[in-house]
């Protein structure tokens, strides 16, 4: 197993990061990202509409902060975006009709990070798939995972890389050390 400062470095290289979890590894995830300094996207924009004023309400965001005398820096010089799949409340019931919206909603947010100089990490509960060989999925569908830099799954403590654009794929990591 990889140390886990090489997870975050991929982490740190890569745009758009997306952490797949179980519902016993939910813990873990929150804690893996309390590493690093994001803000989550309802503060920013609770309505998910992403109507191209996303830099104007990260400015604002950092403004009000340092007017107030905000000692919580993490509102002012922040790196990262978090959304989390449970937190989009108006996607549609269908799955097909939600894996559509989702893919919609995570290639404008970033490509509007990207052009805001911050990165996107985007977490989602996995469930376990029925077919013959029994796979871990991201809820939501893989749309997620096609336009990341770096994808990982926890499961049972151990991070396993299922895409990383910057070296080798299948690399395990084990979050016990957090």
């Amino acid at each position: 197993m990889k140390s886990i400062e090489y997870l975050y470095s991929l982490v740190d290289q890569s745009n758009f990061t997306t952490i797949g979890y179980t519902s016993n590894d939910k813990n873990l995830k929150n804690e893996f990202i309390s590493k690093l300094s994001y803000i989550d996207l309802r503060e920013i924009d609770p309505s998910f509409s992403f109507n191209g004023s996303l830099k104007q309400k990260i400015r604002d965001i950092r403004l009000d902060s340092i007017l107030n005398d905000s000692e919580d820096l993490s509102k002012i010089n922040f790196k990262y975006i978090l959304i989390d799949y449970n937190d989009l409340p108006h996607l549609q019931k269908s799955d097909v009709y939600k894996s559509i919206q989702l893919n919609q909603i995570v290639e404008k947010l970033r490509s509007e990070c990207v052009e805001c100089g911050l990165k996107v990490i985007f977490t989602a509960p996995t469930y376990t798939s029925l077919e013959v060989t029994p796979s871990q999925n991201l809820k939501g569908g893989s749309g997620s995972m096609y336009i990341a830099d770096l994808a990982f799954m926890i499961d049972k403590g151990v991070a396993k890389l299922m895409k990383n654009r910057f070296g080798a794929d299948n690399e395990t990591f084990s979050l016990n050390e957090l």
